[in-house]
């Protein structure tokens, strides 16, 4: 499990790692809270092939995928049909 806390912005703060390999995903974690990169920079990230460290673009993907409902959503929904 991967779990991503972050600010009002998207700003990273802080995350949780649960599981194997759990040290070498806070890695990633670490590396965006450092060089301010924010969570949408985190999920555009494409790793060479599925591994754990993929757990944190998801989380990252989790987070804008959340925030994007209502409204918004039903244009989308809208724009796709046609």
């Amino acid at each position: 499990m991967v779990k991503l806390i972050t600010g009002a912005r998207g700003r990273i703060l802080g995350g949780h790692v649960l599981g194997h390999g759990a040290g070498t995903l806070v890695a990633e974690i670490a590396l965006a809270m450092r060089r301010g990169i924010p969570a949408a920079g985190v999920a555009t990230v494409i790793h060479a092939y599925p591994t754990y460290s993929d757990a944190v673009r998801r989380a990252a993907d989790a987070y804008y995928t959340s925030r994007f409902g209502g409204t918004a959503r039903a244009i989308a929904h809208w724009l796709a049909r046609r």
